[in-house]
């Protein structure tokens, strides 16, 4: 009976953390938090869509960082106390007063349920969106003619190749995060007529309309038969729950979860892919890495591309540091540095996204340049009305001719001010190293890390684009 009601009591505290911060029920994180704990993880989400321009943008949920990370960036004693003061959470620690002993490790799983929930935006984000991601990233144009897929897609593909040399037979891959089949494309793309019949798929998205709408069917045209490729609509912490890695969050209450098609595939799977991404979505590397372990037959492979770089490790970082230590190295064996990386993917938010002109990166690594310390929050906020400016007086130049309005290629040079808060920004961005840290953590051996499209010394997204190959030990 003793032990009951503890289960009892515990099961009620973690509901009441997790509501605390947002992640309990179905409504989106700023309405559903209150509003101080709101602004510890998000400043500027309460203050409307532009507001709060342009670190609106750039200083997304900070719930969405690797979680090993998060309380650099917020402070646990002050979200400690807000949770605290909240009715239920309060009520339930006078009535219990030993559960202020878990009370840190409540609130990192509340703040993973809190990340979960905050990157599941695929569900709702506007068709315009998505619609622009396939154009860009599907294997196969509008017309029918097959892309040259991406450096990072291609070698993915070279990879998995290498390693199916030898006599044909039947294999299974898993694909976290298909949505358009770029890198699952690009694997099936390098294999011969008789691998693609023996091969099965496994394809996993949240978005599993997208993926049966466009991947699969591109990966029928490139030849695998429809009967071997299987879709689960489901984000892969459905896997970790599945296999009892973690706890169900309770956003997804009543959501099918697919928990018995991951268990089915236990051991069973031959390579497991990622791109793009997808494996940043994860908050908690962990669950998710320990799940990959667990579908991949002995021996099996974990191959991910992704990208990361200090800015997501902590607030205030130190330039001079950052120059000094590598990120990666290139085929060659030239030092890509952390300097590199930070600046290159500052640049990308800068440039591709927020649409500056040159002279705010300029300045941005001027700025860093001259530094001791450096923090990229701060310096936006003292910088943004500079910055606007500079947009407008570029836009200027360019309606008198002064600037060209199409590059190279006859694409739009816009420097438009976006016109929303880029609500599909994930921040939980890992380098190398932290992955390897992880896997190796959860039965994997690094086999080998490359940065396949890096340009040291360059403003070069490739800086902080790495893909890494695991094998299950």
């Amino acid at each position: 009976m003793v032990m009951a009601n503890r289960l009892r009591v515990n099961k009620q505290f973690r509901r009441e953390i997790v509501g605390a911060l947002g992640a309990r029920g179905k409504r989106i994180l700023p309405s559903e938090t209150p509003k101080p704990i709101q602004r510890m993880f998000h400043p500027n989400s309460q203050r409307g869509q532009m507001k709060g321009y342009p670190y609106y943008q750039m200083f997304h949920e900070l719930s969405k960082l690797p979680a090993e990370r998060v309380f650099r960036f917020v402070n646990m004693n002050q979200l400690k106390e807000e949770i605290l003061k909240q009715p239920g959470v309060a009520k339930l620690v006078v009535e219990h007063p030993e559960l202020k002993q878990g009370l840190d490790q409540a609130i990192r799983e509340g703040v993973r349920e809190r990340g979960i929930k905050g990157a599941k935006f695929w569900k709702r984000a506007p068709k315009s969106y998505i619609d622009d991601i396939l154009a860009a990233a599907s294997p196969f144009a509008k017309d029918g003619s097959k892309r040259m897929p991406t450096i990072y897609n291609a070698k993915v593909g070279e990879v998995i190749s290498s390693k199916l040399s030898g006599p044909v037979r039947e294999r299974t891959i898993l694909d976290i995060g298909t949505f358009s089949g770029s890198t699952i494309g690009a694997v099936v793309d390098k294999l011969s007529a008789e691998q693609k019949q023996k091969l099965k798929l496994i394809l996993v998205d949240v978005a599993g309309k997208v993926v049966k709408e466009n991947a699969v069917v591109d990966l029928v045209k490139l030849g695998i038969p429809r009967k071997n490729i299987k879709v689960i609509p489901a984000s892969f912490y459905s896997a970790a729950v599945a296999f009892k890695e973690m706890k169900r969050p309770l956003h997804e209450y009543k959501e099918k979860l697919f928990l018995d098609e991951f268990r089915k595939l236990a051991g069973k799977v031959d390579f497991v892919t990622a791109g793009a991404a997808t494996i940043n979505f994860a908050t908690d590397l962990n669950p998710y890495l320990r799940s990959i372990n667990k579908l991949l037959k002995p021996g099996g492979s974990f191959v991910n591309w992704d990208w990361g770089s200090a800015e997501s490790m902590r607030p205030t970082v130190r330039p001079a540091a950052l120059k000094k230590v590598p990120i990666g190295f290139t085929e060659s064996g030239q030092k890509i540095s952390h300097f590199d990386a930070y600046t290159s993917f500052m640049n990308f938010w800068f440039r591709n996204t927020l649409k500056y002109p040159e002279s705010v990166t300029n300045k941005f690594i001027q700025d860093m340049n001259s530094s001791r310390k450096f923090n990229s929050f701060e310096w936006l906020k003292k910088n943004a009305t500079w910055a606007e400016s500079e947009r407008e007086k570029t836009k200027q130049m360019q309606a008198q001719g002064l600037l060209p309005k199409l590059t190279a290629e006859g694409k739009p040079i816009s420097y438009e001010r976006v016109s929303g808060p880029l609500p599909y920004r994930n921040r939980a961005y890992r380098t190398p190293s932290s992955m390897s840290r992880a896997a190796a953590t959860h039965g994997f051996e690094v086999e080998r890390t490359m940065f396949p499209g890096a340009e040291p010394g360059k403003l070069n997204t490739g800086n902080n684009t790495w893909l890494m190959i695991m094998n299950k030990k």
